[in-house]
């Protein structure tokens, strides 16, 4: 629900149902990055998920349409708003970027669908990763209790190092592309097929990080992949730098805080953490 509301309050979708919004961020999430050919262990009915996924575009569509209709009424009635659908049509009438009406609705949707389930799923396995090390708990309960916000972040990064939203990503390669040129083992990808970067094992690489297994709070943000690197890091990097570990921050501070039972995964993605704290 926090996420829903940063989407709701922030980026520009007031009037929106919540409920809804997460339903639309659920099914496009889980198409898009679980319901691949190599997912059929942990999708039941994987054309369910499909059916689900454009019938929640198609309500998306539809509610962008009229979201954008109406912010377009007040730009040209100069009733400024500064959530980020507004900004989003006031750079395509400036001229700045030749960008049409379809793509603004693309960019407004991709607000939505790449925020609440990728939020959801990162503070979740977060805060499981947490729950299981007693001793480094105990260290981020009492960073969370404290005012600097930032020197509790790297306890939610280190987490997510050990169990990242996404272990790998997967891309379709479109010019041939060397990899490991210069090594025993270089090869060549060819277009049109599919690489998968196995990022999670990236980041317990020994010739990269100093003392892979151990937890280290330590380490910076950007020495891990929980948000991508380069061209395709995560477009909300910089909100979702805040937003997750401010999140798990605030539950960490209930007192006494813990896990009554593990992490529930249905269909390949984190759905029930029941946790108890004194009243």
């Amino acid at each position: 629900m926090v996420p829903a509301r940063v989407v709701q309050e922030f980026f520009g979708f007031t009037g929106s149902d919540a409920g809804k919004l997460i339903q639309w961020s659920y099914w496009n999430q889980q198409d898009a990055f679980h319901n691949q050919p190599f997912d059929k262990d942990v999708i039941s009915d994987p054309e369910h998920v499909v059916s689900e996924r454009k019938m929640a575009g198609i309500r998306l569509a539809l509610y962008l349409g009229r979201v954008l209709l109406t912010r377009g009424v007040q730009l040209a009635l100069h009733r400024n708003r500064n959530d980020s659908v507004t900004r989003l049509l006031r750079l395509k009438c400036s001229g700045g970027l030749k960008w049409s009406l379809s793509k603004v609705l693309f960019n407004a949707g991709g607000l939505l669908i790449g925020t609440i389930e990728t939020t959801s799923n990162a503070v979740s396995n977060a805060l499981a990763e947490l729950f299981k090390r007693p001793d480094i708990l105990a260290k981020a309960v009492a960073a969370a209790a404290g005012d600097d916000a930032k020197a509790f972040d790297g306890y939610v990064f280190e987490a997510l190092r050990y169990s990242p939203a996404f272990p790998y990503f997967f891309r379709v390669c479109h010019t041939p592309t060397l990899l490991a040129g210069g090594t025993p083992h270089p090869v060549t990808v060819q277009p049109g097929e599919i690489v998968i970067l196995c990022t999670h094992s990236a980041m317990f690489d020994e010739a990269v990080y100093a003392d892979p297994l151990s937890f280290d709070p330590s380490r910076s943000i950007w020495q891990t992949f929980t948000l991508g690197y380069g061209h395709h890091e995560c477009l909300g990097r910089a909100i979702a730098a805040e937003m997750i570990p401010e999140m798990v921050r605030q539950v960490l501070r209930l007192p006494g805080v813990h896990a009554d039972g593990p992490l529930g995964y249905e269909q390949g993605v984190p759905e029930h953490l029941a946790l108890r704290w004194t009243a």
